[in-house]
């Protein structure tokens, strides 16, 4: 009997060891694979956000694209709002027409030209003097509002000399330049 207790120890003890060798052995795999998913995980994390500001750098682009397309319509109608510079030859007749048209006698020189920039656009000085009764000054100026050109008067001066008014100005046409 005691060579049978000892047998039956010998085989307890041998797949005692067996089984926690086995248990050991499966706690290293998954600690292993537990490392191994974590450190997985946080790379497909990783990659999840490099997608999501992919994609939002995507939509940006499709949106600048998108705004680029609408801005090419409007520059193009302005682009033909504003005179060219060989448009603005044109420019000292139609005055002179207009001043014979509203019975006044107009003086008109170019000045300094400056160039556009990306937020201004391009200007042409000018100056100019009249002599015609106030009523057909009054037309003179209201016709020209009407013209195809951006005009802006920065300085108009008038005097009286009897029945008639000498005028000088100075001001800008706007063009492409």
């Amino acid at each position: 009997m005691t060579e049978e207790k000892n047998n039956f120890k010998k085989r307890l003890l041998l797949h005692l060891g067996i089984s926690v060798l086995v248990v050991i052995a499966l706690a290293v795999v998954l600690i292993f694979l537990g490392l191994n998913i974590s450190k997985r995980t946080s790379n497909i994390l990783k990659i999840r956000q490099d997608i999501a500001l992919h994609n939002q750098k995507l939509e940006s682009i499709n949106s600048l694209r998108a705004s680029q397309e609408r801005a090419s319509r409007y520059m193009s109608i302005l682009e033909n709002i504003l005179p060219t510079e060989e448009n603005l030859l044109s420019l000292d007749r139609e005055l002179n027409k207009l001043a014979g048209d509203t019975s006044l006698d107009l003086g008109f020189s170019f000045g300094e030209e400056i160039k556009s920039t990306e937020t201004q656009p391009g200007s042409i000085a000018f100056s100019m003097t009249t002599r015609s009764s106030f009523g057909n000054f009054i037309n003179f100026l209201t016709a020209i509002e009407g013209m195809r050109y951006f005009i802006q008067v920065n300085r108009l001066e008038l005097n009286r000399q009897g029945n008639d008014f000498t005028g000088a100005g100075q001001g800008v046409i706007f063009a492409q330049l």
